[in-house]
Order: C-alpha cells, then structure tokens, then sequence
C-alpha cells in the first residue's frame, strides 16, 4: 500500500530533519536539494519545498531563520517525531528503521506535479546547457544499459527504445512539455530505483537530475 507522495515527502523531512537536530545540533537544518540527493532523486526541488514550506507555515515542525535558508525542526516538530517513534507502526518510525526500502515500498506513482509540465508548446534552444548535458546523460544510461549483463535482455530492449524515444523528441524544434516528461521520466526513474546500486542506475540519476532541470527551465 502506497502513500500519497506528499506524505511520504514529509515523513522522509521531518525524520531527517529530527536526525539532524539529534545528531548535528540545534540550528543543524535540512534543504529541498540534501531530501533530493539523499532520498527523493525522482521529485523535484521546487515540490519538495512546497512540502518544507508546508511543514513550515501550517504544521509549525519546521521554521527557518531568514529567506533560503535551512529548515530547522522546531519544538513541536520534535513533540511530533519522538511521539511517532515510539509506535513502531508508524510511518516516520517505519521509515527511520529501513529508510530505502520504505521510500521503495510506499512510493506512489509520480503526480504531474512532481516535475513542471503542461501541454504548452515550447521552443528548445539546442545550445543550452541543460539539453547538451540531458542527451549526454540519457546516452551514457543507454550505454551503461547495454553492458550490464545481469538484466533481463527484453527489459533492457524495452528500455532502450523508450530512452531513444526520448532522445528523438529532444532533437525536435519545439515540444509540449507534457510529452517529454512522459517519454522519459518514467523510464529513468524506474531504473533509478531497481538498480540504484548499479552503474546503470548512477547514470540514469544523473539523466534524471538533468532532466528535471531541462523540464524546470523550459517551463519557466
């Protein structure tokens, strides 16, 4: 059974930012880019600090100390945590006790509004930064595909047509946005999170990364 994955986003924040503050120190926060990296490479910055913001201004677990700066567990955030840590049932206890596999286990299905999309038709600049370094990234995951030998040869066929796919629709003129997260967003993050501890999943979170910037500047 699932979460909504903006649940399973404030568990994941408020646990490490309670781990921070025990381990680290009062005024030791967390930030949208560290959830990313460490524990959330398939949402995007921007949604995960809306969850922070969240967290902040209605729940009252977190606070900030000035604009951009990290988020700090507050008293009542740890009231919150300690209190859910004692029920080992608990989502936050569930998840400081295994913390990928429960990420694994309760992820939803990624809402549109994990990544900016639209169907609005939008004009690529093929010398951008973000395109160059997004086509390279999904290569080298083609690449690092194709060498390892321990994956199913369909899935890996599968795959590689998806992400070539993908590649064909990054050389057009103009796209909708819509059509490009769909054509790779899927495909990346699924190999994101089976082989996370293979090379082929290193290479497709680094397509990913990319891809959620490309995404975030054409949508700008």
């Amino acid at each position: 059974m699932t979460l909504p994955n903006s649940a399973l986003t404030a568990t994941v924040c408020l646990q490490y930012a309670y781990s921070k503050f025990a381990y680290g120190g009062e005024e030791d926060g967390i930030s949208a880019a560290e959830i990313r990296e460490q524990f959330l490479p398939l949402f995007s910055i921007p949604y995960i600090g809306r969850i922070l913001d969240q967290l902040r201004q209605q729940d009252a677990h977190l606070r900030q100390t000035g604009e951009n700066s990290p988020y700090i567990i507050t008293d009542k955030g740890i009231d919150y945590v300690e209190s859910a840590l004692v029920n080992k049932d608990s989502h936050i206890a569930r998840f400081a006790q295994n913390q990928a596999n429960w990420i694994e286990a309760n992820l939803a299905p990624v809402e549109p509004t994990v990544v900016p999309a639209s169907d609005r038709i939008v004009t690529i600049d093929h010398n951008s930064e973000e395109l160059k370094n997004t086509v390279a990234a999904i290569e080298e995951t083609i690449d690092a595909l194709r060498g390892d030998n321990e994956i199913d040869p369909a899935e890996k066929q599968a795959t590689e047509a998806e992400l070539k796919a993908g590649l064909t629709l990054l050389e057009s003129a103009q796209v909708k946005l819509w059509n490009l997260r769909d054509s790779l967003f899927g495909s990346l993050g699924e190999l994101v999170t089976k082989f996370k501890d293979k090379t082929v999943g290193a290479a497709a979170k680094k397509a990913l990364d990319w891809l959620v910037r490309l995404i975030e500047s054409l949508n700008a």
